[in-house]
């Protein structure tokens, strides 16, 4: 199979370029989070959202590329060691052939195990929808109706589950929105309408068909560190742009972060189901970024100027990967980096 045999020789060097071509993305992305951190330039959070996605995107497309057609990604490393003179011909002869479709094999039996998982992940999914109380779904989302806002001809359905610690959603030709018991019985009606509009905005915003593409990306792309840093941005992007829609329609945030304390007080420990839905958009998928989004709420400074810098030289560093060539690549016109290293002597 000369296919087979091409791609998994390929992946190596689509791996490790791959990464640096994230890290170049990302630090691009990190740039202009910083401009609407320090208030610079007024960023709105769903154009970081947006663009966060659209570097996702095209960190996948890249990858894609260089399986098929990797003498592209070996023409662009030559290119850049002749602009600038570079004379490190000994990392082309990092390994043999042999190595790269043990490890070219290696990644996609590990992308199978993780399909598979996915499969799984659906399951569960369907399963709990399966056993959640939907009895009093009108009477829950009655107030939306009055809402200038229109969810098109969707019919919503909220139900409440015992499997689940926080609000969860998901569903596109059919919404749903999942509330915990154990929430239902703590918040008011005001704090639970919020909590319902936050949901609400992301069925407004297609969030779940977006979420399953950029999950899909980070299945494939699991290798790279920068596709976990994207996606953790795309979480926390999407969550603020929702925050502010509630603050937006309701015109109270005091009700609304009293709701979110709630929630986070019930949600230290997750179940075990619900860390396995990672496919259905929680108002907590990540706890540890809740401080942040109450920062965005209440107009607190968000700019850490330490963890920024860290960040900024973690990834500048991790950028020089994508000129790292794995093997001594050939030109269309069949002169090799060594001949032409010769030729600038």
């Amino acid at each position: 199979m000369p296919l087979f045999s091409t791609i998994t020789s390929s992946i190596p060097f689509a791996l490790v370029n791959n990464i640096g071509f994230a890290a170049i993305l990302f630090l691009v992305y990190q740039f202009f989070k910083i401009l609407q951190e320090k208030e610079i330039i007024r960023i709105e959070a769903s154009h970081l959202y947006n663009l966060a996605i659209f570097f996702q995107g095209f960190s996948l497309l890249q990858f894609l590329i260089l399986l098929f057609y990797p003498q592209w990604g070996a023409s662009v490393v030559i290119e850049s060691f002749i602009f600038l003179n570079t004379r490190i011909n000994f990392l082309f002869q990092l390994a043999s052939i042999e190595w790269f479709s043990i490890i070219g094999t290696l990644y996609l039996v590990v992308l199978f195990f993780l399909l598979v998982k996915v499969l799984f992940q659906f399951y569960h999914l369907s399963s709990l929808v399966r056993t959640s109380n939907f009895a009093e779904s009108d009477s829950y989302t009655s107030f939306l109706n009055k809402l200038p806002h229109s969810s098109g001809n969707r019919k919503i359905k909220l139900g409440t589950s015992a499997a689940i610690t926080s609000p969860i959603s998901f569903g596109w030709v059919e919404p749903i929105i999942l509330l915990p018991i154990a929430l239902v019985n703590q918040l008011t009606v005001k704090e639970l309408e919020s909590i319902i509009l936050h949901e609400w905005a992301h069925i407004l915003r297609n969030d779940y068909v977006l979420n399953i593409f950029t999950t899909l990306i980070q299945v494939v792309l699991f290798f790279n560190p920068f596709s976990y840093l994207l996606n953790k941005e795309i979480s926390l992007q999407r969550e603020i742009a929702c925050d502010n829609f509630v603050i937006y329609t309701s015109g109270n945030s005091n009700t609304y972060l009293n709701a979110i304390y709630k929630i986070a007080t019930i949600s230290v420990k997750p179940t075990p189901v619900f860390k396995s839905l990672p496919w259905a958009l929680g108002i907590l998928n990540l706890p540890n970024e809740l401080l942040y989004r109450v920062k965005s709420m209440t107009n607190t400074k968000r700019f850490n100027s330490l963890n920024a810098t860290k960040m900024m030289l973690v990834t500048l560093m991790a950028c020089v990967m994508i000129w790292l060539p794995f093997k001594k690549p050939t030109l269309h016109n069949n002169i090799t980096l060594n001949q032409i290293g010769r030729a600038h002597v």
